[in-house]
This record gives structure tokens, sequence and C-alpha cells, in this order.
């Protein structure tokens, strides 16, 4: 099965996954380049401290607020979007 999961190449060649896996295996991975980055890297929320300096940063702080109506349209669409 194929999976997608974003990471962060960093400078130093070092590859920091945006969330956590657990294979149970060793598995193959193919990495394809993406545009660099030109915002902050993503905080790391592995901590209860990393939570409260996210919920406390500018970013989040001045983050527009969703409209729930609309990502309610985009959930369920894409629920179905398999036609499972």
């Amino acid at each position: 099965m194929l999976q997608a999961i974003e990471a962060v190449i960093e400078r130093n060649g070092f590859v920091r996954l945006k969330e956590s896996i657990h294979p149970v295996r060793p598995v193959r991975a193919v990495i394809t380049l993406l545009e660099p980055l030109t915002e902050q890297p993503v905080i790391d929320i592995g901590n209860g401290s990393n939570v409260l300096a996210l919920l406390n940063s500018p970013s989040f702080k001045n983050a527009p607020a969703g409209n729930p109506v609309s990502m309610e349209v985009v959930i369920q669409a894409n629920r179905t979007a398999w036609g499972d």
C-alpha cells in the first residue's frame, strides 16, 4: 500500500517527518523534492510544551478562522472521492 508522508529535508541531509509512523518492518521509500520552504518550519508538537508554543505563536493566533460549513463539504467530498 502506498502512503504519502510530508517531510522536510534539512540542509545537513536530515529527514524530518511531519507525522509519526511506526512500520512493522523496514519499508522502501521514494523521496520527491518539492519547492524550497519559504515559510518557517512547522513546530514539532511532540510534547505539551511544544503544543503550548504553537498555540501561543503569532502565526497560529493570526490565522484566519475556518468556515465550518465549507470544511464539512470538503470532508464529505474527500470521504467519497475513492468511491468506497
